[in-house]
């Protein structure tokens, strides 16, 4: 093989069933009978380190690529894409990175796509069960030691009756206690995506959420509880006491502390 062979990288990010494939240089190229659509796309030097941080891909692109739709009008897609990159040479193909999206950095007229490393969550890893007297568990979480709330029993189902950014109102949210859907989430279709937004505020039909949201009046969405890990709220509310997973007689004193009087 020529030392001056052509060498094309191939960029494919993918949330779920849905793809962007894009291909560097200035032709579309087709890879596994995938199409990748040529696009203006630089990215930072590769790393293999054992310092995650040091791993990281940054990606600067056109704002004119369509995978920044996503992101319009100050949405951020909750779920997780994925980007796989792929060195082609000639008829050679090899993967030279992969890892995740975590945010991007607009700025003029491109954005810089920042990306880790499977390896950096790894490194994130410690202990998961603390003593506290709330709940740890994540919210809806299965499996043994989870959370393990029925999601299918909570869940509420309406349609949008108002969008204005990151305040949106849905009719069924009026049908329970105000501040029943703060802390919980809005999730609704985009496409072959299911998108989420936090709540955090409920009054009546209005909910507040932590971050824009992007669908017309008149999508279907599931508004989805929130709980602020209280062993009432796991008992009352959910009917989950079983699963709580805060110590809610944990003493406030600790007896091996430095005050001589417990």
């Amino acid at each position: 093989m020529s030392l001056f062979a052509r060498k094309t990288e191939l960029f494919d990010w993918s949330r779920g069933v849905q793809h962007w494939r894009y291909a560097s240089g200035d032709r579309d190229v087709v890879f596994n009978s995938q199409a990748y659509q040529h696009a203006a796309l630089k990215r930072s030097s590769l790393a293999d380190t054992q310092e995650p941080a040091k791993n990281r891909l940054d990606v600067t692109a056109p704002l004119s690529l369509p995978l920044l739709e996503l992101y319009a009008g100050g949405s951020v897609p909750m779920e997780v894409i994925h980007l796989t990159v792929y060195q082609m040479r000639n008829s050679l193909v090899s993967i030279a990175w992969k890892g995740v999206l975590t945010n991007p950095t607009f700025s003029g007229r491109d954005v810089v796509l920042h990306h880790s490393p499977p390896s950096a969550a790894a490194s994130a890893l410690g202990m998961t069960q603390p003593w506290s007297k709330t709940c740890h568990k994540p919210l809806y979480s299965t499996g043994l030691g989870a959370c393990n709330a029925s999601r299918t029993a909570m869940r509420v189902d309406g349609t949008l009756t108002s969008v204005t950014g990151a305040v949106i109102q849905c009719a069924a949210a009026a049908g329970k206690p105000d501040g029943w859907f703060t802390r919980g989430w809005v999730q609704w279709q985009a496409g072959l995506a299911t998108e989420r937004r936090a709540i955090v505020n409920h009054v009546g039909d209005t909910l507040t959420l932590l971050m824009p949201m992007s669908a017309p009046v008149g999508t279907a969405v599931v508004l989805m509880p929130g709980c602020d890990q209280l062993a009432t709220t796991c008992r009352d509310k959910f009917n989950n006491i079983v699963n709580y997973g805060g110590m809610a007689w944990l003493p406030d004193k600790n007896p091996f502390g430095t005050d001589p009087i417990y």
